[in-house]
C-alpha cells in the first residue's frame, strides 16, 4: 500500500483530496470486505482467483509499459492454479497440490515461448510470466489458508456477536495490522517525517513514518488478539502486528521498486485515492504469507 509517508512535503490541497478519496474508498470497500471473510467458502477462494487475476493484470501492464512482454495466458493460468491448490491441499491428500500448481507453471510459462518466431528475449519474457505469476498468485493464496485455519476461540470476545469463526478472525486480524500499519506510517510520516528511507525507490517514504506504522501495527496486534477471541497471549499478538507491519512496508516498496523499474507511478485506476487494484493490496502480498506462517507457529507452540 503505497502511503504518504512523506519527506519532502508537497502541496497541501492534493494531500487532503487524496485523504479523502482512501477514507471513502475503505467505508466502501471494509462492508463488502467483512462480508466475504464472515461467508467464508467458497466465496472466499472465489474473490481471491478475481483479485489475482486483476492484480496479474495490472501487474503485466507495469512490464509492458517498460517494455516488457510476459504471456498473459500463462500468467492467469499460473495464478488460478495457485489459489485452486491452496483451496484444496486441506482436503484432498496426500497430492502435493502446491507443487502440481508450481510445475504445471514452469511448464506453461515455459513451452508459450517454443513457437515464436522471435526469441530474443524469450528467456526475459518467461522469467517475467512466472515470477509475476508468483509474487501474485502464491502470495494472495495464503488468504485461502488463513481462512482454512480451525480451532476453537477463547469465549467472552466482544465482537462474538458476528459469529465469526478462527478462519475469518484470522483474515480480520491480518487486515487490521496491514491497514493501522498503513495509517500509522501514512500520518506519522506526515507529522514528522525527515529522513528518507528509500530515496531512490519511494522518495516520500521515511524511516519516522515506518516506525509510526510498526508502532501503530503493534497496538492492533495486541488489541485485536483479546477482541477476536483468538487463543494466543496479547504480547504474542503484539509481536505479529510488528512483523505484519514490516513485512507490509517491504511489500509495499517491492511495487514502488517495480514501478520506478518501469517509470509508472500506480499501476492502474481502479480504486480512487489508492491507483490500482496492486496498488492496494501490495503490503498483503508480503504480510498474508509471512503472517500466516508466523501464526502457525504461534498456535503449534502455545
Amino acid at each position: 500500500m503505497d502511503s504518504a509517508n512523506a519527506v519532502s512535503e508537497p502541496s497541501r490541497k492534493p494531500l487532503d483530496r487524496n485523504l479523502i478519496e482512501r477514507i471513502l474508498s475503505a467505508v466502501v470497500l471494509l462492508p463488502i470486505v467483512t462480508l466475504i471473510v464472515w461467508w467464508g467458502e467458497p466465496l472466499v477462494t472465489v474473490t481471491v482467483m478475481l483479485l489475482a487475476v486483476l492484480a496479474l493484470h495490472e501487474l503485466f501492464s507495469l512490464f509492458r509499459g517498460g517494455g516488457y512482454t510476459p504471456r498473459r495466458s500463462a500468467g492467469f493460468l499460473s495464478v488460478l492454479l495457485f489459489v485452486i491448490a491452496a483451496r484444496v491441499r486441506v482436503s484432498v491428500e496426500p497430492l502435493d497440490w502446491t507443487g502440481f500448481a508450481l510445475v504445471t507453471s514452469i511448464i506453461a510459462s515455459l513451452s508459450v515461448e517454443l513457437p515464436r518466431h522471435n526469441r530474443d528475449r524469450s528467456l526475459l519474457h518467461w522469467s517475467l510470466t512466472l515470477s509475476g505469476a508468483a509474487y501474485i498468485g502464491w502470495t494472495l493464496a495464503h488468504f485461502v489458508l488463513l481462512r482454512d485455519i480451525s480451532h476453537p476461540l477463547l469465549p467472552g470476545s466482544p465482537l462474538r456477536l458476528l459469529r465469526l469463526d478462527s478462519g475469518a478472525a484470522w483474515i480480520v486480524f491480518v487486515l487490521a495490522v496491514t491497514f493501522l500499519s498503513d495509517t500509522g506510517a501514512y500520518f506519522t510520516g506526515r507529522a514528522f517525517g525527515r529522513h528518507r528511507m528509500a530515496p531512490y525507490i519511494s522518495p516520500k517514504k521515511s524511516w519516522e513514518g515506518a516506525a509510526g506504522g510498526v508502532v501503530l501495527a503493534t497496538l492492533a496486534g495486541v488489541g485485536f488478539t483479546p477482541l477476536l477471541g483468538l487463543p494466543i497471549d496479547p504480547w504474542v499478538g503484539g509481536l505479529l502486528g510488528a512483523i505484519g507491519s514490516v513485512a507490509g512496508q517491504a511489500g509495499d516498496l517491492a511495487e514502488s521498486l517495480i514501478k520506478r523499474q518501469v517509470d509508472i507511478k500506480d499501476s492502474g485506476k481502479i480504486i480512487p485515492g489508492h491507483g490500482g487494484l496492486l496498488d492496494r493490496v501490495d503490503s498483503l502480498l508480503f504480510t498474508a504469507p509471512v503472517l500466516y506462517y508466523m501464526i502457525t507457529i504461534a498456535l503449534l507452540t502455545r
